[in-house]
């Protein structure tokens, strides 16, 4: 494509794991205190994941480069136990370019990136802190967390001062937007993403 500067990739793709783990539903309240995990497991379970990968890269005129990449996953345990990883996104998506000026102000390139993926979640039991033996062996309650969609943007500007020494300025989550990295059960594994940030560096190349 573009004269060959630009590569296209396209997969589709399906696994299949047999004799996963799945609870075994003849003891559906017996747990190990404070892990909210069942105690009894079968080896039937099959996991399945499905999906398609785009990515599209290279140059798309002199001095201007892109990437930008989607996925669609799709992922269940059969037998009635739904979704297997529930905090896989079903959609991600990027695009990152860049793109060299010339004339005077030739060796400043300026670039940035675009993230975005689909809302994901964790559900189940877990039992709340028991403050009198000061371990989580207290009652068990259900969870449902969600963590939204959410975009991403970053931004970057490099200046090459000579033929080895270049500087560069990154800006991240430039819009400073507040987001869950990871979500977890209801006592731990929930984390923020970094809130903006910046970070300058000289680099030496030879």
């Amino acid at each position: 494509m573009f004269d060959n500067l630009l590569n296209l990739s396209f997969a589709l793709y399906r696994t299949k794991n047999n004799g996963t783990s799945s609870n075994d539903e003849n003891y559906p309240d017996t747990r190990y205190p404070g892990t909210g995990r069942f105690c009894c497991y079968l080896d039937d379970g099959i996991q399945i994941s499905q999906g398609v990968d785009i990515e599209i890269s290279g140059e798309i005129v002199k001095g201007w480069q892109i990437l930008a990449g989607y996925t669609f996953n799709d992922n269940e345990m059969k037998g009635g136990n739904g979704r297997f990883s529930t905090i896989t996104p079903k959609h991600l998506f990027k695009l990152w370019s860049s793109y060299e000026l010339r004339g005077i102000l030739s060796g400043l390139k300026l670039g940035g990136g675009i993230t975005a993926q689909s809302s994901n979640y964790r559900q189940g039991t877990a039992r709340i802190f028991n403050p009198a033996t000061g371990s989580f062996d207290g009652p068990s309650v259900d969870y449902e967390f969600t963590a939204p969609g959410r975009v991403l943007v970053d931004l970057f500007a490099q200046y090459r001062l000579n033929k080895h020494w270049s500087a560069t300025l990154n800006v991240n989550n430039v819009f400073d937007k507040t987001y869950y990295e990871t979500v977890g059960d209801s006592r731990l594994s929930n984390y923020y993403g970094r809130p903006r940030n910046w970070m300058a560096s000289i680099k030496y190349s030879y």
